[in-house]
This record gives structure tokens, C-alpha cells and sequence, in this order.
């Protein structure tokens, strides 16, 4: 069985990670201009995923996990839609962050399923 407490931990703190990255990474890989589009799609994706998997820690439902592959999918592509994928690391960052997310997401969903026969929606 898939351990769903332990996978909402590991999604929690990757959101955390991600509103953290506008302070982190330009600090770590001295970067002196943020666009701002990167920093604000750090904040609300990395609060947006902490929220979900909290919620999926205190009432765990299929929706929460299908909502977390959505959140990796936009991830991944909002370099390019939020106009910040110059910034490699950042590009980077949300690609292998956002594949992460679908995978655990996708992982949870399928053993939700499995488990109990049904959705749960």
C-alpha cells in the first residue's frame, strides 16, 4: 500500500520549498534581478500545493491527488507562461518540481483507486 501520510509530508515541504525559492536560489546562485512573475508564481503555487497537501493530511480524498498532478503540470509549464523561463535555475527548479508533484500526485491517485475500488471524489 502506498503511504499516503507520508507522501502529503513530502508535498507539503515542497511547497514550502517553493515559496522559499525567490530568497533561496537568487541567494544561492547570485542572481541580482528577479522577474517578477517567477516570485509570484513561487508564492502562490508553493502556498496553493502546501494548502492541498495539508488538507490532504486532514481529509484525504482523490480530489486532493488529481489536484496535485494539475499543480505539477502547471508547474512545469509556467516558466513559459509566467514569462520567467530565462532564469534557468529557476526553469529548472519548477520542471523537476512539478514532475515530482505529478509523480506522487499520480502515485496517491492510483492507490486511492486501488485501495478502496472507487475514486473517492
Amino acid at each position: 500500500m502506498y503511504d499516503l501520510r507520508r507522501q502529503n509530508w513530502l508535498v507539503f515541504v515542497l511547497g514550502l520549498y517553493l515559496i522559499s525559492t525567490p530568497w533561496t536560489l537568487p541567494i544561492l546562485l547570485g542572481y541580482t534581478n528577479l522577474a517578477r512573475g517567477a516570485v509570484i508564481a513561487h508564492w502562490v503555487a508553493g502556498a496553493l500545493i502546501a494548502i492541498i497537501a495539508y488538507l490532504g493530511l486532514l481529509f484525504p480524498k482523490a480530489w486532493h491527488e488529481a489536484s496535485k498532478v494539475l499543480m505539477g503540470f502547471w508547474l512545469i509549464v509556467s516558466p513559459w507562461v509566467m514569462s520567467f523561463s530565462g532564469l534557468m535555475a529557476f526553469s529548472y527548479n519548477d520542471v523537476v518540481c512539478g514532475a515530482v508533484l505529478m509523480l506522487l500526485g499520480g502515485l496517491a491517485l492510483l492507490s486511492t483507486h486501488h485501495d478502496t475500488g472507487n475514486s473517492n471524489i
